[in-house]
């Protein structure tokens, strides 16, 4: 059974499982008081009798079954229950997600394959295959932020346009993030007026040239690309970018991406072969948002209780 899928009707009443403990909290301190009455602490040892049982005693004591008891009932009147069926009508309304791609020079790089880009061309192929109710739509930037691609339910459009990613080539030269994640709040708040539905942003960056990012209204989930050994950036004449005749390195700032991810409601992970980026940022972050916020007691859900095994 997964946990995150595990609600209660009546949570407060898992407090009642703390009875037993305040219980014997104090027993413990009477008990203590009235030794103290009886002898000084250096007799003490000579007077208390301590008895010696086997861990298996213990557990298969009467008191630890009157404490399990006492537990299944606090667990018992807090309604445990899963979700069993959703209607269409009550089910949740998905998720708007605006990827913003970095796209500048750095992010050719190739400390990871096939490249930076190419791999984040890669990350969401497989986030689109994940989505289910939620919407997808595309700003790609460098000096400047652009709409690659609108939201959009429509896989096969997805497919269309992240097919070509890897391949774009700014007009000018630069990095320019807070432009284009402000760019990404405005599509998405033009595209649902009334805030009926949850949002989010998702940036796939090395975080070079990054800006300072301040606080957005909508949650920033960050997916950073690259390695913190980092390698040197191509240019387009087939040799390395240089500075002075040094060749420019680019690395992976993982700590700045981090604190953006920390500060903006969302997450941060880097990119893996697995699904285990996936499984932080998506599975359990932006549908995390969408989850909490639709699905409560008074949802009209078909329930599968499960507070009968606890009485029984």
């Amino acid at each position: 059974m997964n946990l995150q899928s595990l609600y209660w009707s009546e949570p407060l009443w898992l407090l009642l499982a703390l009875q037993p403990i305040i219980i014997g909290f104090f027993r413990w301190l009477h008990d203590r008081k009235q030794l103290c009455r009886y002898a000084r602490p250096a007799l003490q040892p000579w007077v208390v009798n301590h008895s010696r049982s086997s861990w298996r005693q213990r557990l298969l004591s009467r008191n630890t079954s009157y404490l399990a008891a006492w537990i299944c009932i606090a667990v018992a009147a807090a309604g445990p229950r899963l979700i069993e069926e959703i209607p269409e009508n009550t089910a949740g309304h998905g998720v708007d997600i605006m990827a913003v791609i970095d796209i500048s020079r750095s992010m050719h790089v190739q400390d990871i394959t096939p490249s930076r880009l190419g791999r984040a061309k890669h990350e969401l192929q497989d986030l689109s295959r994940q989505l289910q109710k939620d919407r997808l739509g595309l700003v790609v930037y460098a000096a400047h932020a652009h709409q690659y691609m609108p939201l959009s339910y429509d896989k096969n459009v997805m497919r269309h346009y992240l097919g070509n990613l890897d391949n774009l080539r700014p007009p000018t030269e630069g990095s320019r993030p807070l432009e284009a994640l402000r760019l990404a709040e405005q599509l998405l708040q033009k595209q649902d007026p009334g805030n009926k539905r949850d949002k989010a942003i998702l940036l796939f960056t090395d975080g070079d040239n990054l800006q300072a990012i301040p606080d957005m209204d909508t949650p920033v989930f960050v997916l950073g690309l690259g390695s913190i050994e980092g390698d040197a950036i191509p240019g387009h004449d087939g040799d390395w970018l240089r500075d002075d005749n040094r060749v420019i390195v680019s690395r992976l700032h993982e700590d700045d991406l981090i604190d953006i991810a920390e500060r903006n409601q969302g997450r941060y992970s880097r990119a893996y072969k697995d699904n285990s980026d996936w499984d932080a940022l998506y599975t359990n972050g932006i549908r995390a948002l969408n989850q909490t916020k639709t699905i409560n007691k008074d949802d009209k859900v078909s329930w599968h209780e499960l507070y009968v095994y606890a009485l029984l």
